[in-house]
């Protein structure tokens, strides 16, 4: 059997020539079917590409995928505020903002933080239970022997004491 990339590579050649003498099939017609390309390169790579709608604010900003982009002013008369604009991420990982069919100048505002991480109820739920549990059996706070409050409850205790003494003889 084939164990290794390299015995895989060694197969192949012999392979290919016994599938396609059992399944090749002659053409019918010698004249090539195939429409030439009329697309330029960008135009393919905006048709193979991810798009998502968004809507620009008031300042011309957009965000998508956790990053705020706003588009380059191009003067006073141009106000596309509130437009829906494409957001076209291309197989390479590059963005293009795409209004009416025509790209959009841009700046890359500032990339945020990823979403937090959602607990479900049963993580949420032993959290708060251990929460309790330490509260719980953490004793009461007790002041030290040299605090002032028992300080000045002994120096109250003295007095007391003293008055007692005073108010018997």
């Amino acid at each position: 059997g084939i164990d290794s990339m390299e015995a895989g590579n060694v197969f192949l050649p012999e392979f290919k020539i016994d599938y396609n003498q059992r399944f090749a099939l002659a053409p019918t017609s010698d004249e090539d079917a195939h429409r030439p390309v009329v697309h330029t390169a960008q135009e393919l790579a905006l048709v193979l590409c991810e798009h998502s709608v968004r809507t620009l604010s008031k300042n011309l900003t957009l965000q998508y995928r956790n990053t705020l982009y706003q588009l380059e002013h191009h003067g006073p008369g141009y106000h596309p505020r509130g437009a829906k604009v494409t957001v076209c991420e291309l197989l390479n990982g590059q963005v293009v903002l795409l209004y009416r069919k025509r790209q959009l100048p841009y700046t890359i505002y500032r990339k945020a933080e990823g979403p937090r991480r959602v607990e479900d109820e049963k993580t949420l739920n032993n959290r708060v239970d251990a929460a309790l549990l330490r509260q719980s059996t953490k004793p009461p706070p007790r002041p030290s022997p040299n605090h002032p409050w028992r300080q000045a409850s002994a120096v109250a205790s003295a007095r007391v004491a003293a008055l007692a003494q005073s108010s018997v003889s």
